[in-house]
């Protein structure tokens, strides 16, 4: 399987050291922000847990499209 690039990073946390700037980047990928707000849309339409895995899969779909999308705009 290829690897999936995450797009950006989401809620990044910049912190900084000393008087030197050095800095680090935290937070969740944007590819898990999107797969998690289109989850959140696909377990409301079923309203049941039975078909989990197949709901995250899609919602990983959904994400990797949104960040498609992203590149064209």
């Amino acid at each position: 399987m290829s690897e999936k690039k995450d797009g950006e990073v989401a809620f990044p946390i910049i912190e900084q050291f000393r008087a030197e700037k050095v800095s680090a980047h935290y937070g969740m990928s944007l590819r898990d922000v999107f797969a998690g707000l289109a989850l959140t849309g696909l377990c409301s339409l079923d309203g049941s847990i039975n078909h989990v895995k197949e709901q995250a899969f899609y919602a990983y779909r959904m994400a990797d499209a949104m960040i498609e999308a992203r590149k064209r705009i």
